[in-house]
């Protein structure tokens, strides 16, 4: 008997930094990849509306199924806006779960604008995120990421042993930069 192997989900992140020194995003990239996770990050230090629909349009045309988004407060509504777009130009299908800073001490905040919303650290259930996944869809709960709309979120477990942990790598080939009106590969 041949068991077909579970489709896992194309996963983007999207870095609002102003630089490409996102540690936490490399970290998490670097775990969904020894997790066989296709994942990519995309540094998207604009704030151009132009460059949000561009951003989109790279998420529809990649065919992605979950865009993490991380932010801090300043960055908010870039991010509002990133989602937005997301939501008009991408399937409905496709899941956007916002963390980082804002996320965590503002959650409620967040829920109008994505699906999910991770509070505190997410290094130690993300892969169980993308697990639960299922043909669009979300399939269970994974504790510390909250479906919009939870009315008391949960903050996420702390990874204790860190060595469990794969180094952060910086990996140019699943990396994209916004850049002069383009999406540009790192490479």
């Amino acid at each position: 008997m041949i068991v077909d192997e579970i489709k896992k989900p194309k996963i983007l992140f999207v870095s609002l930094l102003a630089n490409t020194d996102n540690v936490s995003l490399n970290m998490i990239l670097s775990i969904l990849r020894h997790a066989e996770f296709k994942t990519d990050i995309v540094f998207h230090p604009t704030s151009e509306d132009s460059s949000h629909r561009l951003l989109a349009e790279f998420v529809r045309d990649g065919k992605y199924d979950i865009v993490g988004v991380s932010l801090m407060s300043i960055n908010f509504i870039k991010a509002v806006s990133i989602s937005k777009m997301i939501r008009e130009i991408c399937d409905p299908k496709t899941i956007i779960l916002w963390g980082g800073i804002h996320p965590t001490i503002a959650p409620k905040d967040c829920y109008p604008h994505a699906d999910f919303i991770c509070v505190g650290e997410v290094d130690g259930v993300i892969v169980d995120f993308g697990k639960a996944w299922d043909s669009g869809k979300i399939v269970g709960n994974v504790v510390g990421i909250n479906p919009s709309g939870t009315e008391n979120p949960v903050g996420c477990i702390p990874v204790v042993e860190l060595d469990q942990l794969p180094f952060p790598e910086h990996l140019p080939e699943y990396s994209f930069i916004t850049h002069e009106g383009a999406i540009r590969p790192m490479t």
